[in-house]
């Protein structure tokens, strides 16, 4: 303790008198995933031939560009006060990629574009597509990648995310599509649809009910890494959620 106290002493006369004020909020990313989730399950069911037709889309793409876009580039934003990079990317990746979806589905219901009328083929060759699934599996991998100092389930989370996109596009650009790669993505954004539901009921049910029985799946890192750092840039102040 002594050690400790002769530490805060030379802090206190070393470092310049900053007052920091914080504000409470609430975990951006239980919000985001819950809007993943609810998005990417549509989505990715109705890609699987689940449910629905062709024209199911122009019924669904309210939405997932409200709950599925907006709402989670409201939780992206809000990641920024969190100072949590991890949300900010996730939810802003994907926020922004079921917003322009929906507006696509929009677009196309409102009788403009060169496909009105022709009923959307889900497994048809969809270059623009794929082109975007290329960036969003990118940057959903890197994400996957930094959940190593998170928990498992956010990593599989990113993970089954990944390598659905990945799927996604390779099934969409191929020629005249491929069916299986495309389906078989479709199951991977399934799984990893649920595993964000898992996390988002985590935080709820520790929030609310304030118990734990939920097991959180945390990383060694994670499990390893102080609530308090002293003194690296803003000490006493833990990043992220």
């Amino acid at each position: 303790m002594e050690n400790v106290d002769m530490k805060y002493d030379v802090l206190r006369q070393t470092l310049p008198g900053v007052s920091i004020f914080l504000r409470p909020l609430a975990a951006p990313s239980c919000l985001g995933l819950a809007s993943f989730f609810s998005a990417t399950w549509v989505w990715s069911t109705w890609l699987a031939n689940w449910w629905g037709n062709g024209g199911s889309p122009f019924g669904f793409f309210g939405f997932i560009l409200i709950f599925g876009g907006i709402t989670q580039l409201l939780c992206a934003w809000q990641a920024f006060p969190a100072r949590d990079n991890l949300a900010t990317v996730f939810h802003g990746t994907w926020g922004s990629f079921y917003l322009g979806l929906g507006l696509h589905y929009l677009v196309l219901s409102l009788g403009i574009g060169p496909t009105v009328g022709v009923v959307l083929d889900r497994y048809g060759e969809n270059n623009e597509l794929a082109m975007v699934m290329v960036t969003i599996a990118t940057l959903t991998f890197i994400c996957c990648l930094c959940t190593l100092g998170r928990d498992l389930m956010y990593g599989l989370t990113c993970l089954f995310a990944g390598v659905g996109s990945t799927l996604v596009f390779a099934g969409s650009f191929a020629e005249n599509g491929n069916r299986g790669a495309i389906k078989a993505g479709s199951y991977f954004l399934m799984f990893s649809a649920l595993t964000s539901l898992y996390r988002t009921m985590v935080w709820l049910v520790e929030e609310n009910i304030q118990r734990t029985f939920l097991p959180h799946f945390k990383t060694p890192y994670e499990l390893q890494r102080p609530h308090v750092r002293v003194p690296v840039n803003e000490p006493g102040i833990r990043k992220g959620q």
